[in-house]
Parts: C-alpha cells; structure tokens; sequence
C-alpha cells in the first residue's frame, strides 16, 4: 500500500471525522477506494439520500447499480403494444411532461388518454 499526503479542505475533513471520529483518514481511503473503478475524467451523477428514495418511490424497486437504472429507464419510456416496442426519445418523453402538464393531468394519466384517443382512432371499435 502506498501512503501519500492529501491536502483537502477543512470541511470535507470535518465531515469524514463525523463519519469516523476514531480515523477520518481510513474513511477517506475507503471512500477513494469505493470509487477506483471510475475514470477520474468521467463525469459521474451522484444521487444523494433523498433523490435515491424518491427515484425508488418513483420506479417501484429499490436501484442497486447505475446500470439497473438504466434499464428501469429505458423500461420506463417504452411503449409495448402486441409485441411491438418503442422507446420515447428525449425530446417525446419532455413534451409528452409538457402536455400532461398543460392538460392537468399525470403523465401516466395523459399518456393513457391519449393511448385510448390512438388506439381508438388507429384501430377503432373503442378501447377495452
């Protein structure tokens, strides 16, 4: 193992002592550690305590890895019909926000009635 001298500010010390009052400086390791993985080029998106709990609340599962929510993502913004899968771009998914906003209504509401409005017009005969 290598020792080095790391200057951080008097805050980030702090807060690693309230962590581990006995050795900030393993939790520090630690934390360095947890993140060898990373390209330290690579911007990475840090989801802090609250932000996690309302994406599970939002997603309906508990999210373990970048990855898994990714998926749920990608789960999230495609539209199945009979077999047939299309994945919203971006730019579909904000202005399908902006018309259930516009309209009063939920995403999942709006998206609905307009599912219903489609399928009646595409397929007619009403909607089961």
């Amino acid at each position: 193992m290598i020792i080095q001298a790391l200057k951080v500010p008097d805050e980030t010390y702090e807060q690693y002592q309230k962590y581990n009052g006995a050795d900030p400086k393993a939790a520090m390791a630690l934390q360095l550690n947890r993140f060898r993985g990373v390209d330290p080029t690579s911007r990475i998106i840090l989801v802090p305590r609250e932000e996690r709990i309302e994406l599970e609340r939002l997603l309906a599962t508990d999210i373990e890895s970048a990855k898994q929510l990714v998926a749920l993502i990608r789960h999230v913004l495609t539209v199945s019909v009979a077999g047939s899968e299309v994945t919203l771009t971006k730019d579909q998914a904000q202005r399908i926000a902006d018309q259930a906003r516009f309209q009063g209504q939920s995403v999942p509401e709006y998206v609905k009635t307009q599912g219903e409005w489609a399928m009646e017009h595409v397929a007619g005969g009403g909607v089961a």
